[in-house]
């Protein structure tokens, strides 16, 4: 997929840029000296960079991790721009940044929350589904346990985790929502550490 909108005339432009950039993070045009990639939403300027073994320039690896991460940080943006105005930030790129945060401790697709970097607190995500069920301490030690082990449901033909399919019901995303308003959601900086 690529990084760009339909217009009116159908002629298609970019909104995002894919740079190839080198060890001191400035974009370089020959591939083989890069040692990373810059992710930039053209239309808010802000951007996602990441770096890779800089003494890999020109390998194999390097190439292939960079072309890699740029292919999934333009997924993710174009799920982002899928979702509904009301789910998302001004731009992709804190979803990005989440993302990789979280690849970076060893998690990858489905396992990582779905969705296009959602995550929740499952603590509070236990409790909203409490208060929309109405359920038990128990039930909701349950649900707690379900959800810190990574459960997951069947969603159509595929599996997915619990606490995503939890956040689909309107109930526990309204409760969840109170319980987590999104200004006090953790940031990109506060997820990169």
């Amino acid at each position: 997929m690529s990084d760009v909108t339909q217009g009116e005339d159908s002629k298609r432009k970019a909104i995002a840029e894919r740079l190839w950039v080198g060890p001191d993070g400035a974009p370089v045009d020959d591939e083989e000296k890069a040692t990373g990639f810059t992710y930039k939403w053209r239309e808010s300027g802000r951007s996602f960079t990441m770096q890779f073994d800089s003494d890999g320039a020109g390998t194999e690896t390097t190439m292939l991790a960079i072309f890699g991460g740029l292919t999934k940080a333009g997924n993710i943006a174009n799920t982002w721009k899928n979702l509904p105005d009301h789910e998302r930030g001004s731009d992709p790129i804190d979803d990005i940044s989440a993302w990789f945060k979280v690849l970076s401790e060893g998690q990858w697709g489905e396992e990582r929350a779905g969705g296009v970097g959602a995550r929740f607190d499952k603590e509070k995500l236990a409790e909203a589904i409490g208060l929309a069920t109405s359920a038990t301490p128990e039930q909701v030690a349950g649900v707690r346990a379900k959800l810190e082990a990574n459960a997951k449901v069947k969603d159509g033909k595929r599996e997915i985790l619990y606490g995503t399919w939890a956040m689909r019901n309107p109930k526990v995303k309204e409760h969840y929502d109170r319980l987590v308003p999104p200004s006090n959601a953790p940031t990109a900086e506060a997820l990169l550490g």
